[in-house]
């Protein structure tokens, strides 16, 4: 008599312990060769100044948040401004500029991004005259190599006036 049959509880586990290691092997498999969701990784504004530039003392904010308003995607808060004289990015008629943008949910899926929300706003120091903007665009950009854009055109900003978009 082998010593399995003298102890069939201790066959019987074994094949259960075989069962269940072949499940967790076929379950690992699934989950890595399943197709991965796009995450979020990196965001940015671009601008096509009008004829009207923005001022040195001129801080641009921006807010992406997802379609129900409910979670924020990437912001800037008072980019591009120099109250003290510090470096500042010239902003002329008809110049282009990238702000990168603070990702706020890294490895949100693309899936969560579609139609995002966009409110854009500048404050304005010491100064009443407004920044025309031609085109602004915000980009979203994935893991997979795809982005979403929103855009928006003809954009008139002066001390705390703001524009909003969704992407399509």
């Amino acid at each position: 008599m082998t010593e399995a049959a003298a102890f069939p509880e201790c066959e019987s586990a074994g094949k259960l312990q075989a069962d269940q290691l072949c499940a967790c092997v076929i379950r690992l498999y699934e989950l890595i060769t399943a197709p991965k969701q796009p995450t979020l990784y990196r965001a940015e504004l671009w601008t096509l100044t009008g004829d009207k530039a923005k001022a040195s003392s001129t801080a641009i904010y921006v807010a992406v948040k997802t379609a129900d308003d409910r979670t924020l995607l990437a912001s800037a808060t008072g980019a591009d401004c120099s109250v003290d004289g510090a470096a500042w990015t010239i902003y002329v008629h008809k110049s282009s500029h990238i702000v990168p943008l603070v990702v706020e949910a890294p490895g949100i899926s693309k899936a969560d991004c579609g139609g995002f929300l966009v409110r854009m706003w500048v404050k304005t120091y010491n100064i009443d005259e407004p920044w025309t903007i031609d085109t602004v665009r915000i980009t979203l950009y994935f893991s997979d190599g795809t982005n979403l854009v929103a855009e928006n055109v003809a954009v008139e900003l002066l001390r705390d006036a703001s524009t909003e978009f969704a992407a399509p």
